[in-house]
Formats: C-alpha cells, sequence, structure tokens
C-alpha cells in the first residue's frame, strides 16, 4: 500500500491547497459545503427509513398472509420469543433445527423484534423483523460509505445509490440474512483498512458474515490471496504465520459465534490445527525447514484442522446438508449460463439502456485500467496497485461471478452484495481520480484518467437519479400496498373457504384429518381437528394416506407452464399424471385404489381434493 499512502499525502495536499486562506494565510475547510451534504446524508436515511417504515406496515394481518419464505424467519424468531422451557430457548438460539442460514439471522431478528412481539404480538414481531433489516442495511451503507468515500460529495451520492439500488426494497421488506451479512462484511472492512488490509483479530467480522450465509466464501477466498500476495507472503513466511493464525482463530471463533453448533467441531479442529503446528515448529527448530518446507507443513496443519472438524461429530454433516437443501430449485433451468446472467445484468438489472449500462461498465474498466498502471509507475509491485476501491471491486466480483457461475435461475436479488462493493468500490476510484495530482500522474495520462472519472461519474448520476431513484419509489409503494393487490385478494378469499370447509370435514375417530398443502398459498394453523403437512415442489405422495389435499393453481392440472428445460417440470408432469389416476374425472371414475374429488374450485386457481370414504 505504499503508492496508496503517497497518493493520500498528495491528495490531501491538494485538498488543502484549494481551501481558501484564513487570516494568517493558513487553509480553512469549507465547513458550509460539508454541513450541507451531511444534511442531505441525512435526508436520504430520514427518507428511506420512513419508506421501510410505511412498506413494512402492511401485510400485517398474521402469519399465514406472509410470503413463504418470510415464515421461515418469523417461526423461528417466534420460537426463540416463545420457548416452552429453558432447554429449547437455548435450543431455538443455537440449534433451531434450520441450518440453511447461519442462527445470526433468526438471533438478530429476535433482539429487533423481542419489545415490539411483547408489546402488539404477532403483529409487532412482523414489523420490527422487517424494520430491523432496514437499520442492518443502513448501518452497513453508512460504514461502507464513510470508510472508503472521503469526498463529502460523493458520499452522499454513494450512500443514495446504495438505497435506490435495485433490489434494497427487497432485502428492507423482506427478513433475509443478507443485511446482517452485509453489516459483518463492512465492519470487517472498516477494521481492515485500520488494520492495513493484513491478517488479524478483526477476521472474526469475516467469519460472522460467512456463517450467517456461505455466500460470503468468495470475499474470504479474495482476501486471504490478497493478504498473501506478493511482500506480505515473505513477510507471513519470516513471521511463522502468526498473524495468519490469530485471523484463522478470529475467523473460525466468528463462524462458531454465527452457527453455535459448530463449537465442538472448531475446538476439535483447531486443536488438532494447534498440535500439528507444535510438531511443526519442533521439527523446524532441529532440522531448519526452509520458507517453501514451512509453507507446505502449514497446509499439512490445516489440513488436519479440517479433517478433525469434520470426523469429530456428525453436526458438520448435518449443517452442509442444511447448507445445500436449498442450493438446487425447481426453477433452474440448463440454458441459463454465466452469459445468460451477463445479459441480464446489462438489459436488465441495471434498469437502464443497454447502450448506456455499456457505457457505464466499459468506463468502469478503463478507470480501473488507468488506476493499475498509474500503481505501477509508482512502484510496480503488485501490493502497491490493488489499493482499497481495488479490493472492494475484486470482491464484488468475486460474489456476483460466483452467483453467475454456479446459478442456473435468473434472481436478481442474489447479484445485490456483490453490486453493494462494486458500487462503493467505483465510488472509491472516482473518488481518487478526482483528486489525483499531476505529480503522479503525466500530463496525457491525467487528462484520459479525468474524462474517464467524470463519464464514469456522470454515467452513475444519472443511473442512480433517472433510473433507480423513482424506480425504488415505485417498489415501496408497491410492497406499501400488497393488500390491495387482486392476488392478496384473491389468496385471503381462498384461505377463508379453505378453512370452512375443513371445518365441515369430519374427523376420523380418534385422530385429526391429514392435509397436505401448498405452501404457495395462506396456510391455515393446526386445530384439534385438522393437520397441515405442506409440501415443497411438485407433489408426490398421492398413495399415502392424506384425508384432503390442497393445491395452489400451479400443481392442477391447468396449472402453470415451464420452460423445457425447468428443472421441476418432469416432476410436475409426473404429479399431473398421478393427479389424473388419483382425481375424479368428468367421467365421475379414477383408476387408483383411493380417489379424491375436487370439492372446489379458489378464487386463486386453486383446488381442495377431499378422498373418498369407502
Amino acid at each position: 500500500m505504499d503508492s496508496m499512502n503517497h497518493l493520500g499525502q498528495v491528495t490531501e495536499a491538494a485538498d488543502v491547497a484549494a481551501r481558501p486562506l484564513g487570516e494568517a494565510g493558513i487553509p480553512v475547510p469549507d465547513h458550509r459545503l460539508k454541513r450541507m451534504w451531511v444534511a442531505g446524508s441525512i435526508t436520504i436515511i430520514l427518507w428511506y427509513l420512513a419508506l421501510g417504515l410505511w412498506a413494512n406496515s402492511d401485510l400485517i394481518a398474521g402469519r399465514f398472509a406472509l410470503h413463504v419464505d418470510e415464515r421461515i424467519t418469523f417461526d423461528g424468531v417466534r420460537n426463540i420469543l416463545h420457548p416452552g422451557s429453558i432447554e429449547a430457548f437455548f435450543h431455538n438460539i443455537t440449534d433451531g433445527g434450520d441450518h440453511r442460514y447461519g442462527r445470526s439471522l433468526w438471533n438478530s431478528l429476535s433482539i429487533g423484534a423481542a419489545i415490539p412481539a411483547y408489546m402488539f404480538g404477532d403483529t409487532g414481531q412482523i414489523i420490527a423483523a422487517r424494520m430491523t433489516q432496514v437499520v442492518l442495511l443502513s448501518a452497513s451503507f453508512l460504514i461502507l460509505t464513510w470508510t472508503f468515500v472521503q469526498s463529502w460529495t460523493l458520499r452522499c451520492c454513494t450512500l443514495l445509490g446504495l438505497y435506490a439500488m435495485p433490489y434494497t426494497s427487497y432485502y428492507m421488506t423482506m427478513p433475509k440474512p443478507e443485511p446482517i451479512q452485509m453489516l459483518f462484511v463492512a465492519v470487517f472492512f472498516y477494521w481492515h483498512r485500520r488494520e492495513q488490509y493484513s491478517f488479524g483479530p478483526h477476521w472474526i467480522w469475516l467469519g460472522l458474515a460467512f456463517g450467517s450465509k456461505v455466500s460470503a466464501l468468495p470475499i474470504v477466498m479474495v482476501l486471504v490471496a490478497e493478504a498473501l500476495a506478493g511482500q506480505r507472503c515473505r513477510q507471513i513466511l519470516q513471521n511463522k504465520f502468526w498473524k495468519a493464525e490469530v485471523a484463522l482463530t478470529g475467523f473460525v471463533l466468528g463462524v462458531v459465534m454465527a452457527v453455535p453448533i459448530l463449537a465442538v467441531p472448531a475446538v476439535v479442529g483447531m486443536g488438532g490445527y494447534f498440535t500439528s503446528r507444535l510438531w511443526l515448529s519442533w521439527i523446524h527448530d532441529r532440522y531448519g525447514l526452509g520458507s517453501l518446507g514451512y509453507a507446505l507443513g502449514q497446509c499439512f496443519s490445516l489440513g488436519v484442522a479440517l479433517y478433525s472438524a469434520i470426523t469429530s461429530t456428525h453436526v458438520v454433516e448435518s449443517w452442509a446438508r442444511g447448507l445445500f437443501a436449498n442450493a438446487t430449485h425447481g426453477s433452474d433451468q440448463a440454458s441459463i449460463t454465466f452469459f445468460s446472467w451477463l445479459a441480464y445484468y446489462v438489459d436488465a438489472w441495471l434498469l437502464m439502456p443497454t447502450w448506456l449500462s455499456i457505457t457505464l461498465l466499459l468506463g468502469c474498466a478503463c478507470l480501473v485500467a488507468m488506476h493499475i498502471g498509474r500503481g505501477f509507475r509508482l512502484a510496480g509491485g503488485y501490493e502497491n496497485i490493488v489499493t482499497e476501491g481495488g479490493i472492494l471491486l475484486l470482491c464484488g466480483l468475486a460474489m456476483n461471478g460466483s452467483i453467475m457461475l454456479t446459478t442456473h435461475r435468473l434472481w436478481g436479488f442474489y447479484l445485490f452484495p456483490g453490486t453493494v462493493l462494486l458500487l462503493v468500490g467505483i465510488a472509491s476510484l472516482v473518488d481518487e481520480g478526482l483528486r489525483v495530482s499531476l505529480d503522479v500522474s503525466p500530463l496525457i495520462g491525467k487528462r484520459i484518467e479525468n474524462l474517464l472519472t467524470r463519464i464514469v461519474l456522470c454515467s452513475a448520476v444519472l443511473m442512480i437519479t433517472v433510473y433507480w431513484f423513482p424506480q425504488s419509489i415505485k417498489d415501496y409503494q408497491t410492497q406499501a400496498m400488497r393488500t390491495h393487490a387482486q392476488t392478496y385478494v384473491d389468496q385471503l378469499r381462498s384461505y377463508q373457504e379453505v378453512v370452512k370447509i375443513l371445518s365441515e370435514i369430519s374427523p376420523p375417530f380418534g385422530s385429526k384429518i391429514q392435509v397436505a398443502f401448498d405452501p404457495l398459498m395462506f396456510p391455515p394453523a393446526n386445530t384439534e381437528t385438522y393437520e397441515i403437512k405442506e409440501f415443497y415442489g411438485a407433489f408426490k405422495n398421492w398413495s399415502l394416506h392424506y384425508d384432503v389435499v390442497i393445491f395452489s393453481a400451479i400443481h392442477t392440472l391447468q396449472g402453470a407452464s415451464y420452460p423445457e428445460d425447468a428443472r421441476i417440470l418432469h416432476e410436475l408432469q409426473l404429479s399431473r399424471k398421478e393427479y389424473a389416476r388419483y382425481v375424479i374425472g368428468s367421467k365421475g371414475s379414477c383408476v387408483a385404489p383411493r380417489c379424491y374429488e375436487r370439492k372446489a374450485v379458489l378464487p386463486n386457481g386453486g383446488e381442495i381434493l377431499v378422498l373418498l370414504q369407502g
């Protein structure tokens, strides 16, 4: 980072020189300009907090009306806030039986929702959990912006861009792990910058981010590689890896804090590592291993740690199963590739005309190239080229690139975390480019870089103010009017009809009515007479003894169509064939040994199928 330090001195001198002179001829800062942009930033924050509260105060009738994804967090938070015993409480905060995300998600939402849930019941919990997301994202935006952007004007513009960015409204109204993950990433980068981008105890924050959701893995890989690169690698070898070991310990501790069930495997794994490390130190002191031999020994120690952790208990396997259970989805299409994602990002995600998106992205690429070239002229070493903005760009590209390479469904909210880092990284480079002096860049190069910087800045401001900001207002308005939409009205009427019909069916003697229920509809709560069992994907359990089967419109014979290469299509076709066998058709008969009759067609297009007795 030598070039970055030198550049900082030069730009600081340029800033001071540009300030007005005081009575003694000493430059003084323009506090009025600073106060204006601070006021602008506060206005943006308060504006989006108000929008978040407006949107999150709708669709709060109860658990039954929540989106299927929001029910996942709602149930986990309610279990934490209303445990049956102290043992159940500790189980819910450390395990909870759901490992698709870290327990840090449910625990953080529980902290935010505890008092409102106590005072206002389920309604208070729903609003407070959503608003906790708003606060977490706002805090992460502030930390990232204030850490990496020095100009108050650019800070204000970057903050507006982050709030107005596509899918910010989604994460501010739908409890998900990304906001808490983004906060941990932001705090990590704050300390990482203070520690000059080296290993240290602050890596505990990166462990918390990874434990909250494993999508942070690309960031971890980039930062480890960056910290090991160039001169730093030689310094680490000379210091016998002690800083890296502190970072490793902190990272593992952070993962355990986010996923408490991994505590035992972590202790066993770290015990295996340090035991192997002691043997390595003894061999090194006695026989004098070289740098390469010592590095290979460290890799062996890490392998011992990983093997010890994985084989210590079944917990790691259980955690991994929870993680990868949702790695694939019925909406996956084999035809969705990296280039499909890239085209989607340019044509649709950025919300701009394609030519303007390409202009912005090419301008950013050229600006990064100029930035790297200046670093080579100053020092020529890797550690002097990848500066603050460059590190954020690498992390953002790694996150988005991993999504584009491995995910076969075009769900735009997956690209949100990586694009947050990309936007702040570009803002940091623009900030630096606007303040760079001729002392560190030749005249022609400086003019070209100034031109590129202004093209990128103007394109970004145009994108944020003309395309992102108006769309973000529409998104919040849509979220605030969910209960007025026709889809909600149809879902609510269908829910009421389901409850009515289920209450009219007599349960079998000595047992409850078993109801297979499609979670895409509003689910009734279990009662003394019937028990709801939700199924996901295509319905496959026709041969099981369900008294009632309730489908959304997707699973009926006239349900939604899917692309030919959709993963769910084959299973859905088989389910519909079974439907034709088990459900009485227009001829009044079915070919299966157990037959269902269509009791009702619901307002949302769904159906209630009731098993015929006898």
